[in-house]
């Protein structure tokens, strides 16, 4: 990967942290909804990001993410969690092509694989958040109702995100 490229990926995870620790925990919209956009972090990185990096790199985000949010290792394990299922996604070959399978990279092209490998990682991150934040199976559907309408927020704000900053302009 070049060098100009590992630095619109660090500015976009800078971006994406303080969007998330600035903007989207000051809101108290309501305790159904809590929106997590740094799952996007490792989901986008592409293809050929070893394992290991991709690991170290999910690791550091969500220890970030914990130390500023007091959570206590949630992020971090739902970050290394989407990580690693990240990979069952993805296709096996090296080069890929974009128009016939899912390719994470900063020139995100929005087709339905796209969407749909966003938006099943994005509800596996919340919903094993939910399920460790609250600890107990009595709140299921609470859990359950969190995650989803969550889920659905932080779809939106990523798509709101990529409106503004990423479509066209990298």
């Amino acid at each position: 990967m070049k060098t100009s490229e590992i630095v619109k990926y660090i500015l976009l995870a800078l971006g994406l942290c303080l969007i998330q620790f600035i903007v989207l925990d000051k809101l108290q919209l309501s305790t159904y909804l809590q929106p997590q956009i740094l799952v996007l972090i490792p989901l986008i990185l592409p293809i050929q990001t070893r394992r290991p990096s991709l690991f170290l790199i999910a690791f550091a985000i969500g220890m970030i993410a914990d130390f500023f949010l007091n959570t206590f290792g949630l992020n971090t394990f739902c970050m290394v969690l989407v990580a690693y299922l990240r990979s069952f996604w993805l296709p096996k070959e090296d080069n890929p092509r974009p128009e016939f399978n899912v390719v994470p990279s900063l020139q995100i092209v929005l087709n339905p694989k796209w969407i749909s490998y966003i938006l099943i990682l994005s509800a596996i991150y919340h919903f094993s958040y939910f399920i460790l934040e609250y600890m107990a199976l009595k709140y299921f559907f609470r859990i359950l109702l969190t995650a989803l309408l969550s889920t659905a927020l932080s779809i939106f704000v990523q798509w709101i995100i990529y409106q503004l900053f990423l479509k066209n302009r990298i």
